[in-house]
């Protein structure tokens, strides 16, 4: 905006080369701009995408399905293997250690431990934080504490979960207002009036 009224100002002053310049400089510097943001964004979305095989309980039998078709609800039977997490989830059988410094910087190891057994209490996230499997933490070990294996109940996939909000929050961030942009309308009046 600033510049298409400095090429007015140089043109009304008989100033060609000058107004050619800025309006040269100014295409290049906007199709920079957007090249180089297209091209994070792909970088980010490439870097985000994870597909993975997933262990379901599905009809009382275990079933191999793709991370991207999990629902709320699914029964997930969790490996011994190291992996990382591709949903929300709720550990309900056996105990894990996570590397969760992906989402909260924590550079230490977490245990988390199945959800209680106790049926009258309501699932709430912040009170069975230690129960709860982040989506894009990496899960360094899973032990079984019973013959069932180590279970869990995904409870978010997709932008819903914590890395999906984490993400969401990169792409679409909330518009901050600046003084800057109200100023730069004050000195375009007075140009403009000049």
């Amino acid at each position: 905006m600033y510049q298409s009224f400095i090429v007015i100002i140089w043109f009304l002053q008989l100033y060609y080369q000058f107004g050619i310049c800025i309006i040269i400089l100014s295409i290049i510097s906007v199709s920079a701009t957007v090249w180089e943001t297209r091209k994070q964004s792909r970088s980010l979305r490439n870097a985000v995408r994870t597909e993975s095989v997933a262990t379901v309980l599905r009809n009382g039998k275990e079933t191999q399905v793709s991370s991207e078709e999990l629902v709320p609800g699914d029964a997930l039977v969790l490996s011994q293997s190291p992996f990382v997490l591709f949903c929300d989830a709720v550990l309900v059988s056996g105990n894990c250690v996570v590397n969760e410094s992906m989402l909260t910087g924590e550079s230490t190891p977490i245990t988390k431990l199945p959800i209680s057994e106790d049926s009258s209490a309501a699932f709430d996230c912040q009170t069975n934080k230690r129960s709860i499997l982040s989506c894009g933490t990496e899960v360094l070990l899973c032990r079984s504490t019973d013959t069932n294996g180590v279970r869990a109940i995904v409870y978010r996939t997709g932008f819903s979960t914590s890395k999906g909000e984490l993400v969401r929050s990169i792409l679409f961030p909330k518009p901050v207002g600046l003084k800057l942009y109200s100023d730069l309308l004050k000195c375009m009046v007075i140009f403009f009036l000049l």
